[in-house]
C-alpha cells in the first residue's frame, strides 16, 4: 500500500534527482551494462552542488551551467590538493547529459536542462606498453600456466579485461590443419605444435553488452591446452582463481599486475595489451576497418581516435619535425 502511494504522488508531483538516479541505475543494471558507479557519483555530486534534492521539474539549464563551471574548481578525490582533471569534468557531464536524456525518454521530463557543450580534452599519451616488456611479461608468466595462458590469449586477442574474465571452456575453437574450425580438444594438440594451429573464442563485452570473437596464434593455443591439462575440475569458466571460482576482471588485474613486477615492467593496465595490438596490426600494414573489427568498436572514428591518432607529445614532435622554413 505504501508503495502504490509513493507511485501516485510521483505521478501528480514528478520525481525526484534521487528518485531518477535510482531508476537510471536500475536501467543500467537490467541492460548488463557498467557505469553505475559513474552515475552513483555524479548524483553525489550534483547534490552537494545543489544543497537539496529537488523535483527533475525544477532543475534549470542555469543550474547545470553554474554545476559545470563548479566541477572545474572541484578538488580530486584521491589527491585533494588537486583540481579535477578536464577528462573527469567532462565524464561527469557527460553522465549528466544521459541521465537527463534518460529521463525524457522515460517520459519523466519534457527537455533535458543538460545543454552543455563539451570542449574536447587534449589527448593523452597512449597506454601502449613496448613488445620488449611484452616479451619480458611472457617470460615472467611461464611460472604459472594459467597466467601464461591468460597473457598470451590477451596479446593475441587485445580485448577488454572483462572480456577475459567472460571466457568459458566450451566457447574456444581451433583451427586445424585442415582449415576446419572445431571444439577445443587437448588430445591432438602436442606440447611444442609447429605454428599451424590458431583460436577464437566467443566473448561477452561488459561496455556493449554484446557477444563478438575474438581470436589468438599457435602460441596462445599450446599455452591454453597446458593449462587446461592442469586442471581437474569441470568447472565452465576458463579462467579459474586459487580459491576455485571464476576469476573476476579485478583478480586478473591483480594477477597482471604481479606479472608486470616480477618482470621489472611498469603496465598502466592491462588496456595497454589491447593499445599495442591495435598499433602492431596498424604497423603491419592492416587497415582501420580491419583493426576496427578486430578490436570490436562499432565505429572505425573511435580507432582512429582513441587507438591510433596522436598525443600532445607527438603532435609537438612532428611539428617541430615537419614546420621548416
Amino acid at each position: 500500500m505504501r508503495s502504490f502511494k509513493r507511485v501516485i504522488r510521483r505521478m501528480v508531483r514528478g520525481i525526484t534527482l534521487s528518485d531518477g538516479f535510482q531508476i537510471a541505475i536500475d536501467q543500467i543494471s537490467r541492460r548488463g551494462g557498467r557505469g553505475q558507479r559513474w552515475y552513483a557519483g555524479t548524483h553525489q555530486q550534483l547534490l552537494i552542488f545543489l544543497g537539496r534534492d529537488p523535483l527533475l521539474s525544477q532543475i534549470t539549464k542555469d543550474q547545470i551551467n553554474d554545476f559545470h563551471k563548479w566541477l572545474r574548481t572541484r578538488p580530486h578525490q584521491r589527491r585533494p590538493s588537486e583540481r579535477l582533471s578536464p577528462g573527469a569534468v567532462n565524464a561527469y557531464m557527460r553522465c549528466v547529459r544521459a541521465f537527463f536524456n534518460l529521463m525524457v525518454e522515460l517520459r519523466h521530463l519534457d527537455e533535458s536542462p543538460c545543454q552543455v557543450v563539451l570542449p574536447r580534452v587534449p589527448r593523452r599519451a597512449r597506454r601502449v606498453i613496448s613488445q620488449d616488456d611484452i616479451d619480458r611479461m611472457i617470460d615472467a608468466s611461464a611460472i604459472s600456466a594459467r597466467d601464461h595462458a591468460m597473457l598470451l590469449v590477451l596479446v593475441d586477442a587485445g580485448c577488454r579485461v572483462s572480456a577475459l574474465a567472460s571466457m568459458q571452456r566450451d566457447s574456444v575453437e581451433v583451427e586445424r590443419q585442415n582449415g576446419s574450425w572445431e571444439d577445443f580438444d587437448l588430445s591432438d594438440i602436442p606440447p611444442n605444435c609447429p605454428n599451424t594451429y590458431r583460436g577464437r573464442i566467443v566473448v561477452i563485452e561488459q561496455k556493449t553488452a554484446q557477444y563478438r570473437t575474438v581470436y589468438f596464434g599457435s602460441r596462445a593455443v599450446v599455452a591454453l591446452a597446458v593449462y587446461l591439462r592442469s586442471r581437474a575440475d569441470l568447472d565452465p569458466c576458463l579462467w579459474r582463481s586459487t580459491r576455485g571460482s571464476a576469476m573476476t576482471p579485478n583478480g586478473i588485474y591483480q594477477a597482471f599486475k604481479r606479472i608486470g613486477k616480477r618482470a621489472g615492467v611498469e603496465v598502466f593496465n592491462p588496456h595497454a595489451f589491447r593499445h599495442a595490438l591495435a598499433q602492431r596490426l596498424h604497423d603491419n600494414g592492416a587497415s582501420i576497418a580491419v583493426i576496427s573489427n578486430i578490436l570490436g568498436h562499432s565505429d572505425t572514428r573511435i580507432t582512429a581516435d582513441m587507438y591510433l591518432g596522436f598525443d600532445t607529445d607527438e603532435l609537438a614532435n612532428l611539428h617541430e619535425k615537419f614546420n621548416k622554413r
